[in-house]
């Protein structure tokens, strides 16, 4: 990220962070000071994988909420019943 900042804003930045850990941070919902660069970069994509674990609840969406971005990818091998 420091590079991503001093450098060339057009940088591409890739930040693989679990659900769980996301919920947990101080900006997404949770209580724990991390994980601050995730809200503060405009994302051109988030990919959820294993979306059927974890969409459609209140704290995945208020985390979500926080993520500036283009679009979103929901990935499942589960149906959605």
């Amino acid at each position: 990220l420091e590079q991503y900042d001093t450098v060339d804003k057009k940088q591409r930045c890739i930040e693989f962070v679990s659900l769980q850990d996301l919920k947990g941070s101080l900006y997404f919902g949770g209580d724990l000071p991390k994980l601050k660069e995730i809200e503060d970069i405009f994302w051109d994509l988030l990919v959820i994988d294993e979306a059927h674990e974890g969409v459609d609840t209140y704290k995945t969406d208020v985390a979500f909420d926080h993520i500036k971005r283009k679009f979103t990818l929901h990935l499942s091998g589960t149906p959605f019943k």
